[in-house]
């Protein structure tokens, strides 16, 4: 799992300076390169970094209530919502913030497939291929334009295996406060991996 968020972070962190012919590719590099600037001027508040420029282009709301299943969410109060839209959130945020330390410096090349979609489609899978050495990984930014007509990453995909069908199926068969309580357990395990 480690090793998918990694490359993960690679291709939303570390994107190449290259013409993108639709939008969603644009959101990506514009807010990528702007990480990585200012990643490479900071050697603290990696966390906040990723809150101000790239978490906002993602949509935790609907990433997890698709995670929980529509009748998890349905019968949960907004409360248990909230807190588990939280906690799911400060996972990845925790999770891409010691990724990208790992990823700094290393040695990669980019390279993005042609954005296939209709002119008014609002929704649309953004390709790029990781090279690092001989290792090759697809990444897939699975994409949506919301009624302000902001495109939102709603679900990344890492050599074909869906990053929220993982969640998906883990929390599969268990109550939306024990799936809250096992994201926090695992964001304080991670909060000791980075000290």
């Amino acid at each position: 799992m480690k090793q998918l968020f990694a490359a993960f972070i690679i291709s939303v962190c570390l994107l190449p300076n290259v013409w993108a012919e639709h939008p969603a590719r644009t959101l990506i590099e514009t807010s990528t390169n702007t990480v990585l600037k200012a990643v490479s001027t900071h050697s603290t508040g990696t966390a906040d970094i990723l809150k101000i420029h790239v978490i906002p282009h993602f949509d935790f709301k609907l990433m997890s209530k698709w995670v929980l299943g529509k009748r998890k969410w349905k019968e949960s109060s907004q409360k248990q919502r909230n807190d588990f839209i939280k906690a799911f959130q400060s996972l990845l945020i925790r999770t891409y913030q010691t990724a990208l330390a790992e990823a700094v410096g290393s040695s990669f090349k980019i390279k993005y497939l042609p954005v296939k979609s209709r002119p008014k489609a609002t929704r649309v899978k953004v390709n790029a291929v990781i090279m690092q050495g001989s290792q090759k990984t697809r990444i897939t930014f699975n994409m949506y334009k919301n009624k302000k007509g902001a495109w939102k990453a709603y679900n990344v995909e890492i050599e074909g295996i869906s990053l929220l069908l993982n969640y998906r199926n883990e929390f599969k068969r268990v109550t939306i406060d024990t799936a809250t309580a096992q994201l926090n357990r695992k964001n304080r395990e991670v909060s000791k991996d980075t000290l």
